[in-house]
């Protein structure tokens, strides 16, 4: 039986020239190899026969060759500059659910989610299943990948995604903000960046008389956002999916959801949190024709454990509303909420700095559920959104964001922006922003439900 000893992926994407090829080479154990190449999302094609050496060690040199060609590329005449080939980090698939390379759980997503997080309640085991939904739904709408029952993993047309992928995309995603945020689609350093990351996060793009056109793939903030969120959707996806070994021959999968949520049924609970929300709603956000449809208890283990440490020891807590597309709900029961990074400009809501925000105004904390603040036209009648325990400590009023800063503001806890405080030049903000800027400071514990 003929084995593979190893095979290497590239990938070329140049929107100037609208195209997306691939070039694969895969080294066998009888000293032959074969390459392949074409379009993406073809078969293309490939050796035939396949090249045969006289020794497994001729064959080596030659695929280390074709390897080293590829990433070094031709210089295109017109431009002078190299047409190189990106080795794509992704995994093997069959097609029929077996990977390669690495080690993925036999459940679904699905599985897993509702095991860890339903406790067998169906009520729960209905949420969690359309949050997976939700969840796939994100990324495959706005993305050409694909995604196996089988995996429980997404794949683009050359192989699935990893954690290296993810990482390298985030990456690209920040370089890209700066001549997003400017325009700047004619700059030479924009298409390279543009085409590493198409590379990485296939997209479903509009074309201009069947071309490319950088300009209209991520076309302002609002396209970058949406890009967080797929990339925070695949994060989830993976990392429910991760297996360890009992000391045994057996995988068993991992608990990766330390968090219990559960229906709340009594009704002065409910009433309480119902009258917060009206009481503290303002008519004119767009959201506000919202109504509480049901509430959820949450606990994740690992926000209740940093918050007692670290939240709790600072005092002055207050429990403030914070809303989130329900695409990012799962990677939140998973993780919590993590401090955006720093850089990450396409992240919604960064004007106090890079933290974590909250609100006591209702409905200016759900219109990021409903997908008001984020602009576009998708907007989501039955979002969610969260209530939590927020440890303020010693906390800054600013008066004018433009000048009180940097944030945060050295020997304080957080930031409490009023309504009314001056944003920059005549601009005011129109409602309390609250921020704090670790996660040891909040404590997810209800999510609410709200439906048109």
């Amino acid at each position: 039986m003929v084995n593979v000893v190893r095979r290497k992926k590239y990938i070329q994407t140049n929107v100037d020239e609208s195209h997306n090829k691939f070039w694969y080479i895969t080294e066998y154990d009888d000293a032959t190899v074969v390459r392949e190449w074409g379009a993406v999302g073809t078969r293309g094609q490939k050796d035939s026969p396949k090249k045969s050496f006289p020794s497994q060690d001729a064959a080596s040199k030659f695929f280390d060759k074709e390897c080293k060609g590829k990433e070094k590329g031709k210089k295109d005449k017109k431009t002078g500059l190299r047409k190189v080939y990106t080795e794509l980090q992704v995994l093997d698939d069959d097609g029929q659910g077996a990977v390669a390379q690495g080690t993925v759980a036999n459940d679904s997503l699905s599985d897993v989610a509702h095991r860890d997080i339903s406790g067998g309640d169906p009520i729960v085991g209905e949420l969690v299943a359309m949050l997976v939904r939700q969840n796939q739904h994100n990324i495959l709408t706005n993305t050409t990948m694909k995604y196996s029952a089988a995996t429980g993993l997404f794949s683009t047309a050359c192989g699935i995604v990893t954690q290296a992928s993810i990482n390298e995309a985030r990456s690209l995603l920040n370089q890209l903000v700066p001549y997003v945020s400017s325009q700047q689609f004619e700059d030479t350093q924009y298409a390279p960046l543009l085409n590493q990351y198409l590379m990485l996060i296939p997209q479903k793009v509009k074309r201009q008389r069947g071309k490319l056109v950088a300009s209209l793939i991520f076309p302002d903030a609002e396209a970058l956002r949406k890009q967080d969120e797929i990339l925070t959707s695949l994060q989830a996806s993976l990392d429910t999916l991760q297996t360890r070994t009992n000391g045994g021959s057996d995988a068993e999968v991992a608990k990766v959801f330390d968090v219990r949520v559960a229906l709340i049924e009594d009704e002065e609970e409910i009433e309480r949190i119902t009258r917060k929300y009206m009481e503290t709603r303002t008519s004119m956000h767009t959201c506000a024709h919202l109504r509480v449809s049901r509430v959820f208890s949450m606990r994740i283990g690992s926000m209740v454990e940093r918050f007692e440490r670290e939240g709790v020891p600072r005092g002055n807590i207050f429990e403030y509303w914070h809303g989130s597309r329900t695409s990012n709900l799962l990677s939140i029961l998973h993780k919590g909420l993590m401090v955006p990074p720093k850089s990450s400009d396409h992240v919604t809501g960064r004007l106090v700095g890079d933290g974590l925000y909250f609100s006591d105004i209702s409905t200016k904390a759900l219109g990021y559920s409903y997908g008001f603040w984020s602009g576009g036209n998708q907007k989501d009648n039955n979002p969610f959104m969260f209530l939590a325990d927020v440890a303020m400590g010693k906390v800054f009023e600013p008066t004018s964001l433009a000048n009180d800063g940097p944030f945060p503001v050295r020997g304080y806890d957080s930031t409490l922006a009023r309504a009314g405080t001056t944003i920059r030049g005549h601009r005011t903000l129109k409602n309390n922003e609250m921020i704090v800027y670790t996660v040891g400071q909040v404590n997810l514990k209800r999510m609410v439900e709200f439906t048109s």
